[in-house]
């Protein structure tokens, strides 16, 4: 899966930014050129860790003020004896996007989430037990919780880049899921349904499959630099998502009116594998033991006649 992850020369440069310092000190400090510095600086700022000024011809880089960075600090002063440009660079700050002490999670499902390949994922994770970093429960592995701050590092890194992605598509935007290198947006700028790597999604997207429902001026969408296309099944898991496990009862109303009429088209199986990285398997599931009639069709859930004039109102038939 791509990635907007650190290298190990990245995390030299960027372990070396204390406070300000001129690009000329820089590269006599770490012995780098001042062109392949130029590079990394541009790279290291492009991803939001630095920023730079040019005063009387003069290049000023300084650490950037976010959360990343303030963590990335934090690591250097309580945990001095890594090296974190070993540990917190390319695959390996992927896996410790996901790895907690609180949640122990299999190789398969480490993958699966990331997008990192199991073969990958196993070398990280061998890696990481070699220094004690993680532990094992059966086959599931966890952060030692004395290094809860790689995760958190990962995790203020990756959201940092969804943010900066989405403030590229709109200054509104607000990121509400993210992953490693995909996210979903809510903003009030409606762009199509595609523009570049943005894919419309949620309830804007149901008229593709015959439920053309009224804006609420709030459009969702679906960043992924490897997607060009949704499927159904993308848009019922990324609704559950929007909708925060369907809460109300109407939201819950449209999705099960949406999925009765398309069933034929909707591969369960594809459909189970994004509710677990999207983290929304128990509503998924809840909806899904509904329209096969396993829960009552009374509150909290909507009634078969509620169910049935919705579906006719947009199909013009009973369900």
């Amino acid at each position: 899966m791509w990635a907007m992850s650190l290298t190990r020369v990245e995390l030299m440069v960027l372990s070396s930014i204390v406070e300000p310092v001129t690009l000329q000190e820089l590269s006599e400090q770490l012995g780098l050129s001042k062109s392949r510095l130029s590079i990394i600086v541009k790279s290291l700022k492009e991803k939001g860790m630095v920023t730079t000024e040019r005063i009387k011809r003069r290049l000023w880089v300084a650490p950037a003020n976010n959360n990343a960075v303030l963590t990335f600090r934090e690591l250097q002063l309580r945990v001095p004896y890594i090296d974190l440009t070993e540990i917190l660079n390319g695959k390996t700050l992927e896996v410790l996007y996901v790895l907690s002490p609180q949640k122990p999670l299999t190789a398969a499902e480490i993958s699966a989430i990331t997008g990192v390949s199991v073969y990958t994922v196993y070398y990280v994770l061998n890696k990481l037990s070699e220094r004690s970093f993680i532990g094992k429960k059966g086959l599931k592995y966890f952060l030692n919780p004395r290094f809860e701050l790689l995760h958190k590092f990962a995790r203020e890194f990756f959201n940092l880049q969804s943010t900066l992605k989405a403030k590229k598509f709109a200054q509104d935007a607000v990121v509400i899921w993210n992953n490693i290198s995909e996210f979903i947006l809510a903003s009030e700028h409606f762009k199509g349904e595609s523009f570049g790597n943005f894919q419309l999604t949620g309830f804007a997207r149901f008229g593709n499959w015959g439920m053309n429902l009224v804006s609420t001026g709030v459009y969702y969408y679906y960043y992924s630099p490897f997607r060009k296309k949704l499927e159904i099944e993308d848009v019922i898991v990324h609704t559950l998502v929007i909708t925060k496990g369907i809460r109300d009862v109407r939201d819950f109303m449209y999705l099960a009116v949406l999925m009765k009429a398309n069933w034929g088209l909707i591969n369960l199986e594809k459909l189970n594998k994004l509710a677990v990285k999207f983290g929304v398997s128990e509503a998924l599931d809840e909806l899904i033991r509904y329209l096969k009639g396993e829960l009552p069709a009374k509150y909290p859930y909507p009634t078969w006649k509620e169910l049935n004039d919705l579906y006719e109102m947009y199909f013009g038939r009973k369900a």
